[in-house]
């Protein structure tokens, strides 16, 4: 795995101000995780401009940011976005020809759980789910809701 560049994504006064409504609603803390993601295009690497691939999961992310409705409905945790403070963790999800996205989160209320499958939706009453595998090493956090994180960084691998 080499690492082919580090590109800022976009300022996050870029995006739809539902971010800046969604901190209001759900708490003013941001954090930064990792989403990895495959690609189906050379964005990063020999172009900037977006492909037309609708299975591009990273130039769909780029130009629209993070869609719920459009997640894996089968994952641990069900539809979600997962993200990861460890790098290791959400590079497992691109493999060398994928990206990892670097993103600002709004976790809310955080529901920690402890076994795989514990939860397969957002719990009533929290805004996030959070899953420490392997004594945190390999977290995974959940996040149910669109505007809960906006990409901000593009990592490419070739």
């Amino acid at each position: 795995m080499t690492s082919t560049g580090l590109s800022l994504v976009r300022n996050a006064g870029d995006y739809p101000s539902l971010t800046a409504e969604y901190r209001k609603r759900i708490g003013p803390e941001e954090c930064f995780r990792y989403h990895g993601t495959k690609r189906q295009c050379k964005i990063g690497i020999l172009t900037k401009t977006f492909c037309t691939a609708s299975s591009c999961a990273v130039c769909s992310i780029l130009k629209h940011s993070f869609k719920v409705d459009v997640a894996n409905p089968s994952g641990a945790f069900g539809k979600g976005i997962y993200t990861s403070s460890a790098s290791s963790k959400a590079y497992d999800f691109c493999n060398e020809d994928g990206a990892l996205l670097l993103n600002k989160v709004v976790l809310g209320k955080v529901r920690q759980v402890s076994k795989w499958g514990e939860v397969k939706r957002c719990p009533e009453g929290y805004n996030s789910v959070v899953f420490e595998h392997k004594n945190g090493t390999r977290n995974e956090t959940i996040l149910y809701s669109d505007d809960a994180i906006r990409p901000v960084f593009l990592i490419m691998f070739q």
